[in-house]
């Protein structure tokens, strides 16, 4: 199956505790992807590094993503170079 056929959520949802309440910061502009490597950078700033983008396929895709109050801005950031054998 091709990865979008998975349907897997694209939408970044934060959770408030003090409020008790759900809130939508956006969508990822690219494939939604799990068990990636999340590295902060500052504060609220993350790399999101690689991920399955399906069962048993991982991405080198490597994004740039900074929180604001309400929203996710999100960008792209050289891809993990392979290994060399």
């Amino acid at each position: 199956m091709h990865p979008k056929d998975f349907r897997w959520n694209d939408m970044v949802l934060a959770y408030d505790a003090a409020a008790n309440s759900w809130g939508d910061l956006g969508r990822v502009p690219a494939l939604p992807n799990t068990r990636s490597a999340v590295v902060k950078t500052a504060p609220g700033t993350f790399l999101v590094i690689n991920g399955e983008i399906k069962p048993g396929l991982r991405t080198d895709a490597v994004k740039f993503v900074t929180f604001g109050e309400n929203l996710a801005d999100w960008s792209d950031v050289a891809v993990v170079p392979a290994p060399v054998w």
